[in-house]
């Protein structure tokens, strides 16, 4: 498996349609056309409404059509693509990528988000016109049913930029279900100070003690005897049913609840994502943190550390667990939370594909 995969040489990202300028970058993983042509509508508005730059890489190559009809139908005060920040497009193929058919999807995924990661720094860096410090990074799934409200996530924005000392990094609240709304998400939820909320049966290592679990001020574990009394007897539920149903209502509490207890409506937290996760720049862009984990800790497997977080499918962390705890390590006070403003939609087919978490 290869350790990094490189930036190809004359490569910018501010050559994606207009050259205009922008200290804000949306990037995202994709399979195909149909993830963009879905976005097609979302990722004109964040270019030419928010002006926000959008760097896709996909496993096939990409063909977007942009139409000035579109502007008009959105109402704005732009009236063509040169006012819009760039959309770059670039598939595996053109950048020359290659990937051992035996390879798991996160370690994909990982290989794939540090390459863009590294693009971007690069860019941030070498053009003068770019400020990081004034700059945010959006990390996104294409493949959510519905992404939060565009308004809702500049808000975000410009809070990570104006209130610098609070919050590095805002994650979307996830949600499994319109009806339920339960939380989505849990491989790369970590609640503080250390509770790892994935499902006991689909962790590489043991049970946590969910006794420990909080959201805010509010509890939403369930005692176990009030379960087997409620599901077991007066519905006749087995116990896998009634361990199913606690989980489902664990999750729904989770969701409903995350941040509640705070004026901003902001839960934090150790690690998230959610689908969309807002990132200041300077944060995010730290040079000596990566997606990657390390290859000694990997084959260890011992629990005592961040392996602790793996699930059994993968039998390692997700990848944005990595980073995060990388980031808690270097940057003297790294915060992130989950916004209850911020809520992604997740239903049906969507959850297949190679870049769901």
């Amino acid at each position: 498996m290869p350790e990094e995969l490189s930036i190809p040489q004359d490569f910018s990202l501010n050559t994606g349609g207009s050259g205009k300028v922008t200290n804000n970058w949306l990037l995202a993983l994709a399979e195909d056309d149909r993830a963009i042509k879905k976005r097609r509508k979302d990722m004109i508005k964040v270019s030419c409404k928010y002006n926000i730059g959008i760097f896709v890489l996909s496993k096939e190559k990409i063909h977007f059509e942009r139409e000035d009809s579109l502007l008009n139908d959105q109402n704005s005060i732009y009236t063509s693509f040169s006012e819009c920040a760039p959309i770059v497009l670039k598939s595996e193929r053109e950048l020359q990528i290659k990937f051992p058919r035996s390879m798991k999807r996160v370690a994909r995924l990982t290989l794939l988000r540090d390459l863009q990661r590294n693009m971007i720094s690069n860019e941030f860096y070498t053009n003068k016109d770019m400020d990081i410090e004034k700059g945010t990074i959006i990390i996104a799934d294409f493949d959510m049913t519905k992404w939060p409200a565009l308004s809702n996530v500049n808000k975000q924005m410009k809070g990570l930029t104006m209130n610098a000392g609070r919050y590095d990094a805002v994650c979307t609240n996830g949600a499994g279900s319109k009806q339920e709304q339960k939380y989505y998400d849990t491989y790369a939820t970590i609640l503080l100070p250390d509770v790892f909320i994935l499902q006991n049966d689909k962790r590489l290592f043991g049970k946590s003690d969910e006794s420990k679990i909080t959201v805010g001020n509010d509890m939403f574990h369930f005692n176990k005897r009030l379960m087997k009394t409620r599901f077991h007897k007066q519905n006749n539920f087995t116990d896998e049913e009634r361990l199913q149903e606690e989980t489902r209502q664990r999750r729904i509490a989770l969701f409903k609840n995350m941040g509640s207890s705070h004026q901003d409506g902001i839960e934090p937290v150790r690690s998230c994502f959610g689908g969309m996760t807002i990132y200041k720049a300077r944060s995010y862009l730290e040079p000596k943190c990566r997606y990657q984990i390390n290859h000694d800790i990997l084959t260890k497997r011992d629990k005592a550390t961040i392996m602790r977080f793996s699930n059994i499918k993968d039998k390692r962390p997700c990848e944005h667990v990595l980073l995060h705890e990388c980031l808690r390590e270097q940057l003297e006070d790294f915060r992130i939370g989950i916004s209850r403003h911020l809520v992604a939609l997740w239903t049906g087919n969507d959850h297949r594909g190679a870049f769901l978490q």
